[in-house]
């Protein structure tokens, strides 16, 4: 086997292992957005609730 050859062997390994690893990083990150996502809209309803206090003038 020459050296080249070896060399798409290892690569074709190292390959296989990254891409179950990186189809895991990427439904993390689904949901990650989606976690994200519903605090945002629970922030901005919040923010909705809460008028500002305006103080009585002197």
């Amino acid at each position: 086997m020459r050296a080249g050859e070896y060399a798409q062997v290892c690569t074709s390994n190292q390959l296989n292992k990254a891409i179950p690893l990186l189809l895991d990083m990427r439904n993390d990150l689904k949901a990650v957005r989606k976690t994200s996502d519903l605090t945002l809209d629970e922030i901005k309803g919040m923010r909705e609730d809460i008028q500002p206090v305006s103080l009585p003038p002197k």
